[in-house]
Formats: structure tokens, sequence, C-alpha cells
């Protein structure tokens, strides 16, 4: 069983809309300046991120033109509008911190109790697959057991095909390879910071897994409250992984030919230390800034 992750009570607002950006994230990664500049490029490609998740709220105007093959494989309908919040607060911030050229595919795989089987989790990659998805965002995960080898092969030939998939840490605050898919050596496996670029150890699982870091405390999107939009804050491993899902994608953006490797070495090149020197069980090579990325465009 795989769940959605995140370590705490939800608290969930109906918040007024804001002008800018709704994440703190998207400015703190330098996300925004490297969306300015491809905002005045023409033709940009396509790059279609799958979010394997509770769905998306298909009311909220915010995803307008933004939708792309969307399946429901908890109901099996072509339909899956979210019941939950947090795979429409996981597409809000790919959409926010990304031009109009990246479409977010909604893929259900976990029911509105935040649970989901490994069946309907590899139906939703296969489908991902099927569908021509450059990057998939899974801020989920269940325990790292056997069964899941299978899993793991499916996981490498998605990669080895061109594909980048990001997924989050977790969230109990212990050592990672306790969890899947973040465990596993073929994604990148995202941890959690807060405002003051920490790595946020109340909850964020830690060990050599661990790729990069990214902003996870106190994280505002919009959601949905028992399917009506609504503007949440959440807090988790769930929430940074969207953010540098963003990231691959504009990076992909810009150099649409890239696999896994070459962004994850893109990424690797902007990250700013923040734990122990190198790459460390907490921060793995830090915490991300496209800033540079940006300068350079």
């Amino acid at each position: 069983v795989f769940k959605v992750q995140l370590p705490k009570a939800v608290e969930v607002k109906k918040l007024k809309d804001t002008n800018g950006y709704l994440s703190w994230g998207i400015q703190n990664m330098g996300m925004d300046k490297v969306q300015q500049k491809l905002n005045k490029r023409k033709n940009k490609p396509e790059v279609k991120v799958a979010i394997l998740d509770t769905g998306i709220s298909l009311i909220e105007t915010a995803f307008s033109g933004r939708i792309v093959n969307p399946a429901d494989f908890i109901a099996f309908t072509p339909f899956p509008h979210d019941f939950n919040g947090h795979g429409t607060h996981c597409a809000s911030t790919i959409v926010d911190a990304t031009p109009s050229n990246v479409k977010v595919m909604p893929v259900k795989t976990i029911s509105a109790i935040g649970l989901g089987t490994i069946f309907n989790n590899l139906l939703g990659l296969v489908y991902a697959d099927l569908m021509g998805a450059d990057i998939i965002n899974m801020s989920l995960a269940g325990l790292d057991e056997l069964e899941l080898k299978p899993y793991d092969a499916l996981l490498k030939s998605m990669v080895d095909d061109g594909m980048t998939i990001v997924v989050a840490a977790g969230n109990e605050g212990t050592d990672v390879k306790t969890s899947y898919p973040s465990s596993s050596k073929y994604v990148i496996t995202v941890g959690a910071i807060n405002k003051k670029n920490r790595v946020d150890k109340e909850y964020s699982n830690f060990g050599p897994q661990v790729d990069f870091v990214a902003p996870g405390t106190s994280v505002k999107g919009y959601a949905t409250d028992l399917g009506i939009p609504c503007m949440a804050i959440m807090t988790g491993t769930s929430m940074a992984t969207p953010h540098v899902t963003a990231a691959c994608a504009l990076i992909k953006t810009v150099h649409p030919n890239y696999n896994q490797k070459q962004i994850y070495n893109v990424l690797k090149a902007n990250s700013v230390d923040i734990e122990a020197k190198g790459k460390d069980k907490y921060a793995g090579w830090g915490r991300i800034d496209l800033t540079n990325f940006a300068n350079n465009l």
C-alpha cells in the first residue's frame, strides 16, 4: 500500500488568492527567474509531467489549458477529480513554477483517503509511459519490501528510455531505506527544507539515497476540500518534490533531449551546500537554486 506523504494534520485553509507566486519555494529556488526568461521564448517544446497522486481539481481555473491525458486508476475513468487535495496541491506548485508549455498529466493512483495499492501505481506508471510523459512526480511512499522488485525493474526501464522520475523521501524522520520508491536507485529522491533554508529534520527522511532538498514546510497552493476548490497550506516532502519536478521541467524546456542523468547533473551543478560538505545524508547535494541557470539563458 502506498500513501501520500504528509507528516502531520494538513492545515487546509480557504485562503484568498494572492498576486504573484503561491509557494515561497518558487522564488527561493530561482525558478521565477527561469520562468521569466522562458516566457520570452517562442515555440517552446511541450513537456509532459505525470503526477501519480490523488488526482487534480478538474474545476480549478488555474489549471485551464495545462491538463493533458487525465486518468483515474482508482475508479477507472478518464476523470481523476481530486477529493483529497494532495494531488491538486502538488500540481499547483508545478503549474505555478513553469511556463504554459509544461503540461500536467494527472494520474489518479491514490484514493480520497490517501491510500493506493501497488497495482494502482503500476498501472499509473505504465499509462504515463504510454502517454509520453517526460517527467513523473510521485509524492507517495510505501514500505520497501521484496515484492517491489518488479516495480523497480519498471522504473529502471522507464529511466533508460529517457524519462525522469522524482519522488518524495518520506516523512517519518527516519532512514529512507525503509521507504519506497524513495529508496530506489533509479529515481531522484527529494527531502524538505523550511523557510530558514535548513533541512526540516522533524519529518524529512534521511540517508544516502537523498539527492536534493527543496521547500516543503508551510507551502501554499491550490487544493480541494471534499472536492471543492480551495487554497491550502501543506507541509511534507510531498510538497518539496513538485518543486524539484518543476525545476526538471524548466531544464527539459531548455534541453528537450536531456535524460534523467543529464537533468540530475544540472540540478547538482545548481545546488547550494547546506549541511556537511559534498553529498550528505540529510540534504543530498543540497538546496537547488536555479539563479545561475537563469542568468545563463
